[in-house]
C-alpha cells in the first residue's frame, strides 16, 4: 500500500512547523509515503523523512494559489497507485479532500486522531463531545488528520528524494484568488505552531476589547487566540478561533482568560503542555482541567500582572 500526503507549499517557509513531521509519522505505518506539495517550491530545500520515497510539486497553470476544484479533478487521475490520500485537518484540507472523495465515490474521514489499523480510525463526533471508531471497506480512503494528535517523525540529514513537477490544468468556473489581505501584527507567532498562546473568551465581550490579551501576548512573545464566543462577538477574526471548529493547537504554554471551556474548545487545547486559566467562576470547565488556575476579575488581575511584567 502507498500513501499520497498533501502539503501546502507555504509550510516550507515556516520554520518550527512540525505539523508535517507528525503527519508523516501518522501515515508511515500504512505504506510508502509520497509528499505532494500544493504550490510552487522552487528554491526551497525539501525535508527528508525515512518513510518518504518521492516528492511531487503541483502548481496551477495561469493562476495564483490553489484552486480546490482543479486540484481535485487532477488528483482523480493520479490516485490509482495510492491506497490513502491524506492531509492536515486545515481549511484547505477539508475543502479539497471531500471533493476528491466525492469524485471517487470513496469514504471521507475528517479530523482523524488515531489510526488503529489499515482500515480503522478514531475521529471526533458531535463537535468533540465523543470519539467514534470507524472501520472502512475498500480503498482508496481520503483522510484529514489532526496533526498534534500524533508524535513527530524525525527528519533525516540525507538528501530528499527527487522532486517531480506537475502543472494543474485550469478549471473553468472554479474558485479564483482575487486578493491577499495580510493579517495585522504579522510579527506575532502563528497560532497553529506557537510555543505560547494567550487566548480570550466571552468574559471580554462586556469590555468590547482584546487589548489586555494582546498586550500580555506581546509581553510573552505569544500568539493570540480566542474562543468561539469571542469570535462570534467580533472581538477576533475566525483565524484566531481555537477548538474543534477552529484550530487545534499544542503549545508549551496556553493561557485562557475569561474562557469557560466548552468541550470543543477543550478538544482544541488538550495537547498543550501547561494550561493556565483565569476566570471569575471556579467551576468553569477550563478552571477544572488547568494546571494552574486563578479565580478573579480579569480586569483587576490582568493589569496587575502586566505591571509586574514591565
Amino acid at each position: 500500500m502507498a500513501v499520497l500526503l498533501l502539503a501546502e507549499a507555504e509550510g516550507l517557509r515556516q520554520e518550527g512547523d512540525s505539523r508535517l513531521d507528525r503527519l508523516v509519522a501518522a501515515m508511515a505505518p500504512l505504506g510508502e509515503v509520497t509528499v505532494l506539495w500544493l504550490g510552487e517550491v522552487a528554491g526551497q530545500v525539501l525535508p527528508h523523512w525515512q518513510p518518504v520515497v518521492a516528492h511531487w510539486s503541483l502548481s496551477s497553470a495561469g493562476a495564483e494559489g490553489v484552486c480546490p476544484e482543479a486540484v481535485a479533478a487532477w488528483l482523480v487521475g493520479q490516485v490509482e497507485p495510492f491506497s490513502y490520500l491524506a492531509m492536515a485537518d486545515s481549511p484547505l484540507g477539508v475543502t479539497l479532500l471531500p471533493r476528491v472523495a466525492a469524485l471517487l465515490a470513496r469514504p471521507m474521514l475528517t479530523g482523524v486522531q488515531r489510526i488503529c489499523s489499515a482500515d480503522t480510525f478514531v475521529l471526533p463526533r458531535l463537535s468533540g463531545h465523543m470519539l467514534a471508531t470507524v472501520q472502512v471497506s475498500g480503498l482508496p480512503v481520503c483522510l484529514t488528520l489532526q496533526p498534534f494528535a500524533f508524535a513527530a517523525q524525525p527528519r533525516e540529514a540525507a538528501p530528499a528524494p527527487p522532486l517531480h513537477r506537475f502543472t494543474c490544468p485550469p478549471w473553468p468556473g472554479g474558485a479564483t484568488l482575487l486578493q491577499r489581505t495580510p493579517l495585522q501584527n504579522n510579527d506575532r507567532p502563528e497560532l497553529a505552531t506557537a510555543r505560547r498562546v494567550v487566548a480570550g473568551g466571552g468574559g471580554l465581550i462586556a469590555g468590547g476589547s482584546f487589548a489586555l490579551i494582546e498586550t500580555l501576548a506581546e509581553r510573552l512573545s505569544a500568539a493570540v487566540g480566542a474562543s468561539r464566543a469571542a469570535v462570534d462577538a467580533g472581538l477576533q477574526p475566525s483565524t484566531a478561533q481555537i477548538g474543534q471548529t477552529g484550530q487545534v493547537i499544542a503549545p508549551d504554554l496556553y493561557i485562557g482568560i475569561g474562557i469557560s471551556g466548552s468541550i470543543p474548545h477543550l478538544a482544541g487545547i488538550k495537547q498543550a503542555k501547561t494550561i493556565v486559566a483565569i476566570n471569575s467562576d471556579p467551576l468553569a470547565p477550563l478552571m477544572q482541567i488547568a494546571d494552574w488556575s486563578l479565580q478573579g476579575d480579569l480586569y483587576q488581575l490582568l493589569p496587575e500582572w502586566l505591571q509586574g511584567t514591565e
